[in-house]
């Protein structure tokens, strides 16, 4: 059986939701809701990304864009400026 989460102990909004994900082996989508349910602003990265020093392409748009908390489409055009192709779960 699986253990209960206590939500309110959690670091929601203080770290990214996919981060918080990984860590506690819940879908990402879930904590999303949750935090959402209890009015909690999602995750945002303060200041400057060096976009060159990150995994663009090796993990979804939307996975990465939420572990640096920026838009998909943030990422989207970063990886696209760098003319590097979408993450393809298949070949990786």
């Amino acid at each position: 059986m699986k253990e209960t989460i206590n939500w309110e102990q959690q670091p929601l909004g203080e770290i990214s939701d996919y981060k918080l994900a990984k860590q506690l082996g819940v879908s990402q989508s879930l904590v999303r809701r949750k935090r959402a349910a209890m009015n909690i602003a999602p995750y945002l990265v303060r200041g400057h990304i060096d976009w060159d020093a990150q995994p663009l392409g090796e993990m979804s748009d939307y996975e990465l864009a939420d572990l640096l908390g920026v838009s998909h489409t943030t990422v989207q055009n970063q990886r696209r400026k760098r003319k590097i192709p979408p993450f393809n779960s298949k070949n990786n």
